[in-house]
């Protein structure tokens, strides 16, 4: 009777536990625990930039041409790529025709001065009228007029440099006849030259005339300028401003090139984490922290700009937090972890089949003070 009483009591203990087991999870189902490192966000100082690309251009671009009309080009005295200074000859013209009126004016100047002078030795006197007296002096001021007149078209009866600067273009040929306003040179004022860097429009509230620029030459080299000018208006198809950047005359560009750079804005502080400590998921970044427990919370953080290995946290993060850098992708939120032991100095790697032991590890291997000869 006690035999079969117990035996029923084991059936029924049986039954109940094989009716629990499925609201049980088994243990084989729990998360793995992951070894992983953690480092703490940095605080850095960066210095932001706005880039740029745009043409190398020409300061200021003067146009020289004949200041008389008519007179034939004799002799050129300036070539494409000459620097010259202010007042230089760069063309010289046929002036015989402008000699001789000049010689004409003075000769007319010289009568009409001496009519003036006795105009007035006579004035006292009566013997002339007061109608030719102020016609000979009316005649005298006229005729030194002309003859100013006379004189200026002689000295500019040459071609000259208006300012100092490098001959960019020449258009004057000998034997040329142009008239006023032909471009005969183009020259580069100053030798001066400038970027017209394109920026976009929402970028430009962030610039300031004096700010810092840098670009690439075709050399591979590094330029710095400074933002003379920000164009007042927006090219309404591209959305883009001209920002005019004086660059030093050791640039190592030249007019017309194509280059890229960056407008320096400000040095501010930011706060970073490596690149592998962050995540995309649904469309979102983000990080796992570190907690009191040891287990991974998994943050949504907002990212900024990103340098090398590093990359800018917005928000979503503060500098004592600890971020896991490594394993992120196969953490989820809420797995338990542990720290990954630091990694050790490399072992010196063994030798390469074929290649000959040192001696004196060979004798210290055979346990003998000598190595063998």
């Amino acid at each position: 009777m006690r035999l079969l009483f117990a035996c029923l009591l084991a059936g029924f203990s049986l039954s109940a536990a094989f009716a629990a087991a499925p609201n049980a999870a088994p243990a084989q189902g729990a998360r793995a625990v992951l070894a992983v490192r953690t480092s703490t966000p940095q605080q850095q100082q960066w210095v932001r930039h706005v880039r740029a690309t745009g043409n190398i251009a020409p300061w200021q671009e003067v146009i020289v041409s004949a200041q008389v009309a008519g007179l034939r080009i004799l002799e050129l005295r300036a070539q494409v790529g000459d620097a010259v200074k202010k007042g230089q000859v760069l063309a010289v013209l046929d002036r015989e025709q402008v000699e001789q009126e000049l010689l004409q004016a003075q000769a007319a100047a010289e009568e009409t001065l001496a009519r003036a002078r006795r105009a007035r030795e006579l004035a006292d006197s009566g013997a002339i009228s007061r109608q030719q007296i102020d016609a000979a002096l009316a005649a005298e001021k006229t005729h030194d007029a002309q003859l100013a007149l006379a004189k200026m078209r002689f000295r500019r009866a040459e071609v000259v440099a208006p300012y100092d600067g490098v001959i960019t273009e020449r258009q004057a040929m000998p034997g040329m006849v142009p008239d006023v306003g032909t471009p005969l040179f183009h020259m580069l004022r100053d030798n001066r030259l400038e970027w017209q860097a394109k920026v976009a429009s929402h970028e430009l509230p962030r610039l300031r005339v004096g700010m810092e620029a840098t670009l690439t030459n075709a050399a591979g080299e590094s330029v710095s300028g400074k933002i003379r000018q920000i164009a007042p208006t927006v090219d309404a198809r591209t959305r883009e401003a001209i920002v005019y950047i004086d660059l030093p005359a050791d640039a190592g560009v030249r007019a017309g090139e194509f280059v890229e750079g960056e407008l320096v804005t400000a040095t501010e502080p930011v706060l970073t984490v490596a690149q592998e400590a962050l995540i995309v998921r649904d469309g979102f970044s983000w990080v796992f922290t570190l907690e009191s427990d040891l287990r991974v919370r998994q943050r949504k953080v907002q990212t900024g700009q990103m340098r090398g290995n590093e990359v800018e946290i917005l928000s979503g993060l503060n500098e004592k937090q600890r971020v896991v850098t490594t394993g992120v992708g196969f953490l989820h939120d809420g797995d338990a972890v542990r720290i990954a032991p630091p990694v050790g100095p490399l072992k010196k790697a063994a030798p390469a089949n074929g290649e000959r032991q040192p001696a004196k590890d060979t004798a210290a291997a055979n346990g003998k003070g000598k190595a063998r000869p």
